[in-house]
């Protein structure tokens, strides 16, 4: 007897849920195709494809939302795949029945680092409303459509590396872009205290324009990063960013050592290894080296005589190894100006120590006794 009502309730749960299944799919086999709803909010499909645009700043579309429930709905705020989009209202409470008209405005320059330089990409933007048991998590309205670049560069980015000497004649960079609107000119505005940037048009296609940036040799040595902004100014003077290009490097003191980092040959643990560090800087810099520092008892630095470099611009570098393994060491030379100012330079040197039993290995590849 127990066991045939076990079995009905069990037919009954089942049944239910296949209804509520069932229910949940009529439902959504009823909804119009020309409509996508997300949390009984109602928005046209045709609104949700922007179709091809041009990329700009503050591209603005409108996105028409009906309340389809026979309650008010309250949306505390929107949730959306990306931050270049902003939405008004924030909030905003929608009689059943009702409808109201969210205002979206996205920066279409938004783009991923793969897709730069792309004439045509896609665009994708998700929308969800978020009501009082919604879970952010949930799927919301896909706006999608087609961005159109106004002008594509054949670089994402302008790198000088370390090139750059501080005082020293200009490092330059040359980019070639290629505008896809009329346009009168094509202006590149960058800050002057890091950067330069000509623009030349070509005469055999006037929608080419070379840009040549260049480095400002006055900028403090250290690390150098910047945007230089590509606007296209049209026939009417109006003037459109169509391009943030990135710009960074090291802009190197003209007083250095070379080389910067030393990689000396393996040697075994009691013997030494050696390099030669050299000073450059300019003629009239009247730098001299005042001391060495170390904290390796195993490094030694002094001056040596090189042909054709200056006294005192030559030094050795001497590194007992110590150690077994990967080692790594700074010897820092203190340089006094003719101002009498202190400059410190790093020089790292980097070894291997090796066991005397691995060192003594011959050439036929038998440990000698």
């Amino acid at each position: 007897m127990i066991r045939r009502w076990i079995t009905i309730i069990t037919i009954l749960g089942i049944s239910f849920c296949l209804a509520y299944w069932a229910g949940l799919f009529a439902r959504k086999w009823r909804q119009p195709i020309d409509q996508v709803v997300v949390e009984g909010l109602m928005v046209p499909l045709n609104s949700l494809d922007i179709g091809e645009v041009w990329e700009e700043q503050k591209f603005v579309w409108n996105l028409p939302v009906r309340n389809l429930t026979s309650n008010a709905i309250e949306i505390r705020e929107f949730s959306t795949s990306c931050s270049c989009t902003a939405i008004e209202p924030s909030r905003l409470a929608i009689p059943p029945g009702e409808a109201a008209t969210i205002k979206l405005t996205i920066d279409l320059t938004h783009r991923p680092y793969a897709e730069e330089g792309a004439a045509r990409r896609p665009f994708n933007l998700s929308v969800h409303p978020i009501i009082t048991r919604t879970r952010r998590n949930l799927p919301g309205w896909e706006i999608h459509g087609t961005i159109k670049s106004r002008v594509t560069l054949d670089a994402k980015s302008v790198h000088f590396g370390d090139q750059p000497i501080h005082g020293q004649p200009a490092v330059t960079r040359k980019v070639l872009a290629t505008v896809h609107v009329p346009c009168r000119e094509l202006e590149v505005t960058v800050n002057p205290l890091i950067a330069t940037a000509t623009v030349h048009r070509s005469e055999d296609d006037p929608a080419r324009f070379e840009i040549t940036v260049a480095a400002t040799p006055s900028l403090n040595p250290g690390i150098f990063q910047t945007d230089a902004k590509i606007n296209i100014v049209e026939s009417n003077g109006k003037h459109t960013l169509a391009f943030s290009l990135p710009i960074f490097g090291t802009m190197r003191s003209e007083v250095r050592l070379l080389p910067e980092r030393i990689l000396l040959e393996p040697r075994a643990i009691g013997e030494t290894a050696d390099a030669i560090v050299t000073l450059h800087a300019p003629a009239d810099a009247n730098t001299v080296i005042d001391h060495i520092e170390t904290d390796d008892p195993g490094l030694q630095a002094e001056a040596t005589v090189i042909p054709g470099i200056p006294a005192r611009h030559a030094f050795r570098v001497r590194q007992r190894v110590l150690k077994e393994g990967e080692q790594s060491v700074t010897a820092r030379f203190v340089l006094r100006g003719s101002n009498g100012k202190l400059i410190t330079l790093p020089v790292e040197i980097c070894y291997r120590g090796e066991s005397v039993k691995k060192a003594t290995v011959d050439q036929t590849g038998r440990t000698q006794p």
